[in-house]
């Protein structure tokens, strides 16, 4: 992929995408200086990552980068694969699968990585017509804070939440589920298969805290089900619930039982999922 210079500086102020946890309190102006965030950002009761309990993948790969996990480029989902997204729903979820490989190539500090996935990831998205919280302000600020990684990391959390709350405002629920779905799985999967290659007690906690995970996305997507009125996103959400309860029969143990045998299974059921929607 070629990018141009501009992009490339402008890309790498803004590669902190998935970093929004805790920045709800604050905004930035062009000068770096903080400002409040705006009303309807700040309140995420509406939004379907607090209502739901959804995860974040920064948290996740946090875990890894803390417990001395060395970054491993080759489970990330490859750029090579975005050529082959003609259908909303495959550049839906695969939005979702790159925004998390971006998250993770952040936390390593891997710039040249974060460069070409957000890269993706902008291109998608815009591809769907998501341009909310991605804009040339947002990015014009990011370049004249580009010193400053805390405020980069609020922009980002704008940015993010613009995106989420204008997905949710306008009802685009043949978009929203399978770039939520699409980001956990991603995640799960980097989490997990880390975990095969070098087994952690601490993973395996982590990893089975998915099953409760797993249940609140189950019942996200049951709402999608039960509320819609368009035929064709029951028809592609259904789809998609019937992947997630699949996965659930992973994790038909205890915790102290769950271990390397049903990790496995967790990652070949991830691993067929990312391969189903990169076709």
């Amino acid at each position: 992929m070629k990018l141009n210079p501009i992009k490339i500086v402008l890309i790498l102020a803004v590669s902190i995408l998935f970093i929004y946890c805790d920045a709800g309190n604050s905004n930035v102006n062009n000068s770096g200086n903080a400002e409040s965030v705006d009303n309807d950002l700040s309140n995420k009761n509406t939004n379907v990552y607090a209502k739901y309990k959804l995860p974040l993948p920064i948290d996740i790969f946090t875990i890894l980068h803390k417990n001395k996990y060395e970054f491993n480029a080759s489970l990330l989902n490859p750029i090579e694969n975005a050529s082959k997204y003609f259908t909303s729903i495959n550049k839906a979820i695969n939005l979702g699968f790159f925004s998390s490989d971006l998250a993770y190539c952040t936390i390593f500090e891997k710039s040249q990585e974060s460069v070409e996935y957000f890269s993706i990831a902008i291109d998608i998205a815009h591809e769907l017509d998501i341009t909310a919280g991605y804009n040339k302000q947002i990015l014009e600020k990011a370049y004249d804070n580009i010193e400053n990684s805390d405020t980069l990391s609020q922009l980002a959390s704008n940015s993010y939440w613009k995106t989420c709350k204008y997905l949710e405002e306008n009802d685009k629920l043949n978009l929203l589920p399978f770039v939520i779905v699409g980001s956990w799985i991603e995640s799960s999967y980097i989490l997990s298969k880390s975990d095969l290659i070098k087994p952690n007690e601490l993973l395996n906690t982590e990893i089975y805290k998915q099953k409760i995970v797993l249940e609140n996305l189950v019942n996200y997507i049951n709402s999608i089900n039960n509320e819609s009125s368009n035929s064709f996103v029951d028809e592609d959400v259904k789809k998609l619930s019937v992947k997630l309860n699949d996965l659930k029969h992973v994790f038909n143990v205890s915790n102290e039982k769950f271990g390397i045998k049903e990790i496995s299974e967790f990652v070949d059921k991830l691993e067929l999922i990312r391969k189903e929607y990169n076709k």
